[in-house]
């Protein structure tokens, strides 16, 4: 509904929130921003919610949709940071150079990341997990709206218990309640809390490295043999257990994926966005990603093929000249000449077997480097990482 059907209260606060909270909005933000200022409105928190956005780390726009549905998840047996209670303002100091030890002192002072605006953190209260909340959208020709059903269907058993199965796990769905203005057509997927790349240390050594893209592979395939296509596959939307090694691999983000019948394959699709440029799909710009020729068609399957490889290039490319007849095929820029999902499997467990059991123990950032980078403390806690990275390889590495 636009503003310009709202009274004239909650019209004035709208204004108030939309011109008083700092930030730019993204168009795909727009939406969760007006619900949040309804809910805002409608639970009369609209002057608590400026006076928290008056300061350096107040709360920005694209908060405003969490910061309204603070109450509600508390009901549900959700709890977010501080920073979206009402009431709550930062009375600490100011953050100047982004030290980590500032962040771990007042971690309410953070704001949420404007590319991840879907995704927020929280505790469960029952068990005291750590969870991640996810906005989907159910409506009816919404461009994300294939994602709750395709969640949904991987989570059911059998599929769920399937060894390759690598769609996040869901443990439950939140319906986002209505408004006086009616209903906003989005749920909440709770989520475990996952670990990114960044966080394993490069996985330490080559091994487990090739371990989770194994996996990966595997992964893909299962998927493929659903009849579904991820559509945006790439570095940020493949995520690992919170423990490890060994670990587990799951893929997240799942708005752009969709879900074929078996039976009606091939298919061909216009693009809808993802962030990996294909060779059949070229961009104007990178920035913007927008495609040359938006009504051009393509093979969603095999641009999965690709962009998987290319997620994984530079793991690869470490290790020559093993992977490199594997690369050739999954990065042919005829789609036709690529591989099938389980055809990359079975190519990429024979390039495995042709990897010396030397560079499967090798570490993937040599002690030197480490302490000439970092120093002997760093170098050390480093050492004694992937000593015990190989250690647990050994054990339980080849079983996952």
């Amino acid at each position: 509904m636009g503003a310009d059907k709202l009274d004239e209260s909650t019209r004035r606060s709208l204004e108030r929130l939309a011109h008083g909270i700092p930030g730019d909005l993204l168009p795909v933000q727009v939406e969760l921003f007006f619900y949040g200022a309804l809910v805002l409105h409608a639970q009369q928190r609209v002057d608590d919610t400026l006076s928290a956005s008056t300061s350096t780390h107040g709360l920005r726009k694209h908060e405003i949709f969490w910061t309204s549905l603070y109450p509600v998840l508390r009901q549900a047996g959700y709890t977010l940071r501080r920073r979206y209670a009402p009431g709550w303002q930062h009375h600490g100091p100011q953050q100047i150079n982004d030290e980590p030890s500032f962040w771990k002192r007042f971690p309410e002072a953070k704001p949420l990341d404007t590319w991840a605006f879907r995704a927020m953190p929280a505790d469960c209260m029952r068990t005291g997990e750590k969870i991640v909340l996810k906005v989907l959208h159910t409506r009816r020709g919404h461009p994300n709206a294939n994602e709750i059903d395709i969640l949904r269907f991987l989570n059911e058993e059998p599929r769920r218990s399937h060894p390759h199965n690598v769609c996040v796990p869901v443990y439950d769905y939140i319906r986002i309640p209505k408004t006086e203005r009616g209903d906003p057509e989005l749920s909440l997927a709770v989520m475990p809390s996952l670990r990114r790349p960044a966080q394993l240390g490069h996985f330490w050594i080559y091994g487990i490295r090739l371990n989770v893209i194994k996996q990966s592979f595997e992964g893909l395939a299962f998927l493929h043999s659903l009849g579904i296509t991820h559509r945006d596959i790439c570095r940020s939307n493949i995520m690992f257990s919170p423990k490890g090694p060994p670990f587990c691999v799951y893929f997240i983000d799942f708005g752009l994926a969709s879900q074929f019948d078996l039976r009606s394959l091939p298919q061909r699709v216009t693009w809808v966005g993802g962030q990996i440029q294909l060779p059949e799909v070229p961009y104007k710009s990178f920035t913007d990603r927008q495609p040359v020729d938006r009504s051009t068609r393509y093979d969603p399957f095999a641009a999965d093929i690709y962009a998987l490889y290319n997620t994984y290039l530079l793991d690869l490319t470490e290790l020559p000249p093993f992977f490199n007849d594997l690369g050739e095929l999954m990065q042919a820029p005829d789609p036709a000449n690529r591989p099938h999902a389980d055809e990359c499997v079975q190519l990429f467990e024979l390039e495995l077997k042709q990897v010396p059991w030397r560079y499967l123990y090798r570490p993937t950032v040599p002690f030197r480097i480490t302490y000439r980078v970092y120093g002997l403390k760093a170098a050390t806690r480093n050492l004694v990482k992937t000593a015990r990275a190989m250690f647990l390889y050994f054990l339980f590495g080849r079983t996952v």
